[in-house]
């Protein structure tokens, strides 16, 4: 089953990033690459949208992902009522 997203939440706990890809603000020559990858994606289709999540909330979620990432598929049990 392919699955194709073309939305993207981006959670960043970095506020300069997420200003210069909500409101387009110039880039330092630092983040030009960045934004140039950005503006490619964009041209294939794909919509990003970042939000600002503090360091607090942020360090949750990394464990969470690693979490999720790392258990085993075999022990999800579907609702077949709801398949």
């Amino acid at each position: 089953m392919l699955m194709e997203y073309n939305k993207i939440l981006v959670l960043s706990n970095n506020t300069r990033l997420v200003q210069l890809c909500n409101q387009g603000k110039d880039p330092t020559w630092t983040e030009q690459n960045f934004v140039a990858d950005m503006n490619q994606l964009q041209q294939q289709g794909l919509t990003t949208h970042y939000l600002f999540v503090p360091n607090y909330i942020i360090s949750h979620i990394i464990d969470l992902a690693a979490i999720t990432t790392c258990f085993p598929v075999s022990h999800c049990r579907l609702n077949p009522d709801h398949v």
